[in-house]
């Protein structure tokens, strides 16, 4: 369980957040990127950009390794790039990676999609990327497991 020390500042934030602002709705269906919400183009850009290439570039390393992660961390593969997976980071966030293994001319490539729901249960973009950040420290984790 978590314990008081467990809890970084931007779990906590998100977990605040999430716990005042969700709401009862039932999902879209519809999956859209960061730079679909709201202001997400401008926002999701330099500093505030996701830090997924490592584990992109990892991924291309060791596919094995980030389907076990993958599914250590709950997740269910689904439709889209090269390989993707499905997260129900909270009760009612999904999150979906999507992967693309990349050739001679394009680095591999990890997206992430949500259910365009998302900015009803976490109303600030900050709030979102904290929780993209978290997961992907969950997943460094996950990947580093023997």
């Amino acid at each position: 369980g978590l314990t008081r020390k467990d809890t970084d500042f931007q779990t906590g934030l998100v977990l605040l957040h999430y716990l005042l602002e969700a709401q009862d709705l039932p999902l879209s269906g519809r999956w859209i990127s960061e730079k679909d919400l709201p202001s997400g183009n401008q926002f999701f850009t330099g500093p505030h950009e996701f830090p997924l290439q490592p584990i992109a570039d990892r991924a291309g390393r060791e596919a094995q390794r980030f389907m076990q992660a993958c599914a250590a961390l709950g997740g269910i593969a689904v439709e889209g790039g090269d390989m993707a997976f499905e997260f129900q980071v909270l009760p009612r966030i999904p999150m979906r990676w999507l992967y693309w293994r990349g050739d001679d001319e394009f680095p591999p490539h990890l997206a992430v999609r949500f259910d365009a729901t998302i900015s009803r249960h976490v109303h600030a973009l900050d709030t979102i990327w904290a929780l993209v950040n978290v997961t992907v420290r969950h997943f460094h984790a996950a990947m580093d497991q023997p």
